[in-house]
């Protein structure tokens, strides 16, 4: 508890020194003794405040088309790009009829900045545009190299029916 007198003493000999390291010497308070510490004082500015009560988002449901071409995809890095693509066999994205549904919100008590709360409204939406990641995708170019093996055994099998349906159809005339 003598941590006190150490700052009572260094006090006083700046005191009596009459200007120290550090703080302001007598003569300058001196100056200032009697004049009014508010001229030329300005508040700082307040900050913006956002207060909602009460708010409620309503279901939200877009159906997306678009065509990007690669080669104008300078935000992605190379390797995405020609990842893109190899998967979609094109130089463009493309997303038909891509689905984007978030559900309904209803958002908390909020004081504070409209950046904290644009952040916590995304923090709320964050997964469910994840999940709605899969299902776009669903419906893009990316999934041509996969739907390959499909197409080819959709056509096989649809030249297989075709045929055989011919062949029956030539075997019921003849009898």
């Amino acid at each position: 508890d003598d941590g006190w007198v150490e700052a009572v003493t260094s006090f006083a000999r700046q005191c009596r020194s009459g200007s120290g390291n550090q703080g302001m010497s007598l003569a300058s308070i001196e100056r200032t003794a009697g004049s009014s510490i508010v001229i030329d004082f300005s508040p700082p500015p307040l900050p913006s405040v956002v207060q909602v009560e009460q708010l409620h988002v309503d279901t939200i449901k877009l159906n997306l088309w678009c065509a990007l071409k690669l080669r104008s995809c300078g935000f992605l890095p190379s390797y995405i790009r020609d990842a893109l693509r190899v998967l979609s066999f094109s130089d463009e994205l493309t997303l038909e009829d891509a689905t984007l549904s978030l559900p309904e919100r209803k958002v908390p008590l909020h004081r504070g900045s409209l950046r904290d709360f644009l952040r916590g409204l995304a923090s709320e939406y964050t997964m469910n545009l994840v999940n709605n990641a899969g299902v776009a995708l669903g419906k893009s170019s990316l999934l041509n190299l996969p739907r390959v093996p499909l197409r080819i055994g959709g056509s096989t099998v649809s030249f297989l029916s075709d045929t055989m349906g011919l062949v029956a159809g030539e075997a019921a005339s003849l009898m």
